[in-house]
């Protein structure tokens, strides 16, 4: 397991023992967990570009998904698979083989 599964399994596993309802998709290592919160009306990904350089935790992942208005987070590393769904309210973290955000987008 890379370092980057280990800490997207880490993320996933937080999300879902913190969350009363929770829809998780593991597809390879693809993980996208949904807020207890439920859906919001927008994401925004420019209110977290600021995160881009950073090295991704649980607890940033959280404040990134709350700061930019999306329900759903999905962090991804140079090993995972696309997902081919677009969903606008999903936050799309994309980070190096160190953890280091790379990009930020929705869809």
């Amino acid at each position: 397991m890379t370092k980057h599964a280990a800490i997207g399994l880490l993320c996933l596993v937080t999300f879902v023992a913190g969350c009363s309802s929770t829809n998780s998709t593991n597809s390879s290592d693809t993980k996208q967990t949904t807020a207890a919160s439920g859906k919001h009306d927008t994401c925004t990904a420019a209110a977290v570009e600021k995160l881009i350089g950073r090295t991704i935790t649980v607890e940033l992942a959280d404040e990134a998904r709350v700061q930019s208005g999306a329900s759903l987070i999905q962090v991804m590393g140079p090993e995972d698979g696309l997902s081919m769904d677009y969903d606008p309210q999903r936050l799309n973290v994309d980070v190096d083989d160190n953890g280091k955000i790379q990009r930020i987008n929705c869809g």
